[in-house]
């Protein structure tokens, strides 16, 4: 007698459990960090300023310094 060898039941996860959270939980994540660290929030911000000023740079001074 032969027997068939038997599959291993496999478990399958919800649509929603499987890969990556969603882009509202990241950002309820995100603002829960900046709540409960208030020193990587000033960071972030300092960070973001200069950002922001270096891409409207031409705008704020739009004439060489000379």
């Amino acid at each position: 007698m032969t027997s068939q060898p038997q599959g291993v039941p496999t478990l399958q996860a919800a649509p929603e459990e499987a890969g990556r959270p969603s882009a509202s939980d990241s950002w309820w994540f995100f603002l829960a960090v900046l709540r409960a660290r208030p020193q990587f929030a000033l960071g972030y911000g300092i960070v973001l300023l200069i950002i922001l000023l270096a891409i409207f740079a031409p705008l704020i001074a739009p004439f060489d310094p000379q």
